[in-house]
């Protein structure tokens, strides 16, 4: 969904969101945020309400993390989903009605705090996400996985994402309903003057993969190792119908940390530098999850990233387990 800002004689203008809109005034010298926040010629952002009351569930959220992007610059990793609450009555309606509701389209925004604790508005983002509207629920991972951030156009400092979701129920096309949803994030400054000394970005670059353990009989590969040795640095452990790799002493497992997302391969060249692990997850044995989660494995070598192509049990304590990996080349 494309927007625009117009301009009113009292420096004023009403950025049109569906049935919601925001506010953003400024661009004057009556403007109160510091020359030195990169905020004074900025528009203030006045958020205005959204539907009072919305089939959006409660715990649909939408979180940030700065990425480099390969480039010299940053782009946003978003996480978070949202989803209906299928309880919601909607007005004028009846509970023992049945409701399809929908998410039309999304719009976001990028606001940036100034010393005076007020929001300006620095760039409104057209993004094409991965996701067919309408929809009824929508991964941010999945859809909008990565967001590029132009810095030479916000600058530094502290922001906000702000994410408008405009929804609709089918059984009455004249119900509409908007929510908002919004997460801070904060890019650094960039290096002015730097030592052409500075060398090149080291990468100790990875190749691509495959690899099936099995534990059903007794000449079954069920175990592996990244660092080129022989010995087991992970092993395949089947546990109550449940498919775990444990790791030897001195290698950890934990969820990937924002780098990779939606089960989809990275681009080459693939730097073991680049990895990153959620160190709230990091274990000695991990439950492997088929599906769109990568997890990254350190060794005293260097991080690993894997995921899991294949979760298969034949007994209780025997299956299958397929993976996709990264080892150094």
């Amino acid at each position: 969904m494309k927007f625009q800002f117009v301009k009113s004689i009292l420096a004023c203008s009403v950025f049109a969101l569906g049935s919601a809109a925001l506010t953003a005034c400024g661009g004057d010298s009556s403007s109160s945020a510091d020359e030195g926040d990169g905020t004074s010629s900025a528009q203030e952002i006045i958020l205005s309400s959204a539907s009072e009351t919305s089939p959006i569930n409660s715990a649909s959220s939408i979180m940030t993390k700065v990425l480099a992007d390969g480039k010299g610059g940053w782009e946003l990793n978003l996480s978070g989903s949202l989803s209906f609450d299928y309880d919601f009555i909607p007005e004028g309606h009846d509970a023992d009605e049945d409701f399809w509701f929908t998410f039309d389209s999304l719009s976001f925004i990028v606001g940036k705090y100034g010393d005076d604790g007020k929001t300006y508005l620095v760039d409104s983002l057209n993004i094409d996400g991965n996701v067919d509207f309408p929809t009824d629920k929508i991964s941010m991972a999945a859809s909008f996985s990565k967001v590029p951030l132009n810095q030479d156009k916000i600058g530094c400092g502290k922001f906000v994402l702000y994410v408008w979701a405009y929804m609709s129920v089918e059984e009455d096309p004249n119900l509409h309903y908007t929510a908002l949803k919004s997460s801070d994030f904060e890019l650094e400054c960039k290096a002015i003057g730097s030592s052409s000394s500075e060398g090149p970005k080291t990468c100790t670059e990875l190749a691509r993969q495959e690899i099936t353990l099995k534990n059903d009989v007794g000449s079954d590969i069920n175990y592996m190792n990244l660092d080129g040795g022989t010995e087991a640095q992970l092993t395949l452990v089947v546990e109550n119908e449940i498919v775990y790799l444990q790791a030897a002493a001195g290698v950890t497992i934990s969820e990937e940390g924002g780098v990779l997302t939606a089960g989809i391969d990275p681009k080459d060249p693939v730097c073991m530098e680049d990895m990153e692990s959620d160190e709230r997850t990091a274990t000695e044995k991990m439950e492997m999850d088929k599906g769109t989660l990568w997890y990254i494995v350190k060794t005293p070598a260097g991080s690993y990233p894997m995921r899991v192509t294949q979760n298969m049990t034949s007994s209780t304590t025997s299956g299958t387990l397929g993976l996709v990996y990264y080892k150094k080349k």
